[in-house]
């Protein structure tokens, strides 16, 4: 009778610690608040209706939980390399952030920044991965930990400042897309911000890049929608074998101090590519130059404005810098401001036909 007794007794003991599956809140009814709760195990909870004004936790890489409360999330998500799967938007008050990377599995939902948030870090040396993520930001934003974005992305910045500061970067995988929308990225140098293989894009709308140092996109493309700017007094190298496109209605601008480098690992002339004549390259008081590879520009707008540089290491007409191709549908308009400068060095061909 005794050994019956201590068997049920047993089996009551809560299964807490033990990777036992938990709920925080119901998906019927608004709980009281909950105090910071720590998921470990598997298929873990936080319901409709749940109230984590405290945040949560996870235990560590072998832990999982779902994301589904309608309310704000004021205090701190601790992922502990984790997986959190987001089943609603997620949004962050006060002063809630993340503060241990881990994977977030996004479903195309939004993750909201608060005004309050200033910075993506981790307290210990890991990776945050975003998949099928959305971010927003009401505030700036300093990433200090290495993003991985796979599947399809979004940072929205709000017209806000994102800053990369090592060992901070952004990756984006094999497969997938990243757009930056309405914001301001600052600390670009060396390959911070890239694809990590060439069938990955990024889409950069109406958005501005300052570089602080030498830049390099190595892998994968880009295309440039609505007005885009490059900043800094530094070189931007496209070394890339993938086509990056300035869009219809759209233009890049290349700002004072900027050495736009072509210098693609192939040789292709062709990889800088307007859509049509409303695709604009404008170049402001900067340096293209091109590598013996050539580049050759067609069919959108090239606007010059202040002294702007065209440097080519190329002697032949094949390894030029070209305006144009022989084929009048492939034009490249150019238009020239009142106060625009021109220098060449190297070979500068001009192929427009009328």
């Amino acid at each position: 009778m005794k050994q019956f007794i201590i068997l049920i007794s047993l089996c009551l003991i809560p299964t807490v610690g033990f990777g036992a599956s938990q709920t925080v809140g119901s998906d019927s009814t608004v709980a009281t608040p909950q105090a910071n709760w720590t998921f470990d195990g598997l298929e873990n909870k936080v319901a409709n209706y749940a109230v984590v004004d405290e945040g949560f936790s996870m235990l560590d890489e072998n832990t999982t939980c779902s994301f589904a409360s309608m309310f704000p999330v004021k205090g701190s998500v601790s992922l502990k390399k984790g997986r959190m799967f987001l089943n609603r938007n997620l949004y962050f008050s006060g002063n809630g952030l993340f503060t241990n990377a881990g994977y977030v599995y996004g479903n195309q939902h939004n993750i909201l920044f608060s005004e309050e948030t200033d910075d993506l870090d981790s307290t210990d040396a890991t990776t945050y991965y975003f998949d099928n993520t959305n971010i927003h930001l009401e505030s700036n934003l300093i990433i200090k930990r290495p993003i991985v974005f796979s599947g399809t992305c979004c940072i929205n910045g709000g017209n806000k400042k994102i800053t990369i500061e090592s060992p901070g970067q952004i990756d984006i995988t094999s497969g997938s897309e990243l757009k930056i929308i309405n914001t301001k990225i600052k600390g670009l140098k060396d390959t911070n911000l890239k694809c990590l293989a060439n069938d990955a894009f990024i889409t950069i709308r109406n958005s501005k890049l300052y570089l602080n140092h030498n830049f390099e996109f190595a892998t994968g493309s880009i295309l440039f929608k609505m007005d885009v700017t490059i900043s800094g007094t530094n070189q931007f190298l496209y070394s890339s074998i993938m086509t990056t496109s300035i869009d219809s209605d759209s233009t890049l601008i290349i700002k004072p101090g900027i050495t736009f480098k072509y210098a693609p690992q192939s040789s292709n002339r062709n990889l800088l590519y307007m859509t049509d004549q409303t695709s604009n390259l404008f170049l402001n008081g900067c340096t293209l130059h091109s590598t013996k590879t050539g580049l050759q520009l067609t069919n959108g707008t090239l606007t010059i404005d202040n002294k702007v540089t065209f440097s080519g290491e190329g002697i032949y007409q094949s390894e030029a810098i070209c305006f144009g191709n022989n084929n009048a549908q492939n034009n490249l308009n150019i238009e020239l401001y009142a106060d625009a400068e021109i220098n060449i060095y190297g070979r500068l061909e001009y192929e427009n036909t009328n």
